[in-house]
């Protein structure tokens, strides 16, 4: 029971953030369906930038995170939650190390297509790849922290 004088408002979401839950929420056909599976991830990943582990599933839906799922609504809400809960800089620091996880300092094309491998496994190499050179805007082949950074506060998830 919430007191009088309390009210609940909706969580705060950068520009950037809020793009990202919407993207998250397109995997959703209808304001009725339920998400499960393989589209439940990749609608997760889409939002917060990591496929969720089977743990992470179980938390959101249930015992079989492959079989029941989340509403669109519930989907919403729990990804608008997650994303405030990060600021920019832990979140850029947290998905940069996905793609460079031997810290060496650097992000390469095989870094970029790896990651989009396990994340967006229908995307073609080659279109990482395209992805990847048009970020290299000093074409030196590698991304670096700041360069991902730079991109993240820009919204370029």
């Amino acid at each position: 029971r919430v007191p009088a004088r309390m009210t609940l408002t909706r969580p705060r979401l950068t520009p950037a953030q809020q793009q990202r839950l919407e993207k998250g929420l397109s995997y959703f056909a209808g304001p009725t369906e339920v998400l499960a599976g393989h589209r439940l991830k990749c609608a997760f990943a889409c939002v917060l930038g990591h496929v969720p582990t089977s743990d992470e599933l179980r938390q959101l839906v249930g015992s079989d995170p492959m079989a029941s799922g989340m509403t669109r609504g519930m989907f919403r809400s729990h990804m608008a939650s997650r994303l405030a809960m990060v600021d920019a800089g832990t979140e850029a620091r947290v998905l940069y190390s996905l793609f460079d996880p031997t810290r060496k300092g650097y992000i390469t094309v095989d870094d970029l297509q790896r990651v989009f491998a396990e994340a967006l496994p229908a995307m073609p190499p080659a279109s990482a790849a395209d992805v990847f050179f048009e970020l290299d805007t000093h074409r030196t082949g590698r991304l670096s922290y700041h360069q991902f950074e730079m991109l993240m506060r820009r919204g370029g998830t």
